[in-house]
């Protein structure tokens, strides 16, 4: 064998008064060579012997004479559950959630900049005048809160280097959030953002923005 990108090995280590079976999965460039450094360290470790007793590589045996015997396509199976979850949906607002991280652990964040963060960075939302609440009883960090008619945006500190913010819109832009994100990052040098999660909120098992639910006659699958 000379490469394979994914196997699995079994193999058996024979001591003097004990033998031990075990599977190893390698999916690496090397993973032959790989193999062969591991069970030499494990002989020259504890003077076992190593065999491989099988190998099951992950490279698909093309058959250049294979014919399927029936070819299917879309209209050959029931799509009638995936239509109705397609039309029953009803998209209402667009959800954004980020998880930022403080780069700098030397100081602590403090409840005051982090809610002048979300104040400078409200603006970046057209039409937007908030009714903004701080809640800083409830443990190290703070809870704040910002709510107007077209959206919300839920802001939470752990009160040491982790922001979570929760930014809901009615009428949703890519641009008004990326704008958002990074308006607060700039009162903030030292932190970055390590998750984005987007995704529509509404009824009707929505998991689709307005912009991907087509009418039925434009669905090739339906």
């Amino acid at each position: 064998i000379i490469y394979e990108p994914v196997f699995k090995a079994d193999i058996l280590v024979e001591g003097t008064n004990t033998n031990i079976n075990f599977h190893v999965v390698v999916s690496h460039k090397r993973s032959i060579s790989l193999l062969r450094e591991i069970l030499t360290s494990i002989e020259e470790l504890t003077g076992a012997r190593t065999v491989v007793e099988e190998i099951l590589g992950g490279t698909p045996k093309y058959d250049h004479k294979f014919s399927p015997d029936h070819e299917y396509r879309p209209d050959d199976y029931d799509q009638t559950s995936s239509l109705d979850q397609m039309i029953s949906q009803r998209p209402l607002e667009y959800q954004t959630i980020f998880q930022l991280e403080s780069t700098e652990h030397k100081e602590l964040l403090q409840s005051d900049v982090v809610r002048d963060a979300v104040e400078q960075a409200l603006p970046s939302i057209p039409n937007v005048s908030p009714k903004l609440e701080v809640f800083s009883d409830l443990g190290d960090g703070c809870l704040i809160i910002a709510l107007w008619p077209g959206g919300r945006v839920v802001v939470i500190w752990d009160g040491r280097y982790h922001i979570d913010i929760n930014l809901s819109t009615f009428n949703g832009s890519d641009i008004y959030f990326k704008k958002f994100e990074e308006t607060f990052i700039e009162q903030l040098p030292h932190i970055k953002t390590i998750l984005r999660d987007e995704q529509p909120r509404g009824y009707g098992r929505v998991i689709n923005f307005p912009k991907d639910i087509k009418k039925v006659p434009d669905l090739l699958w339906a």
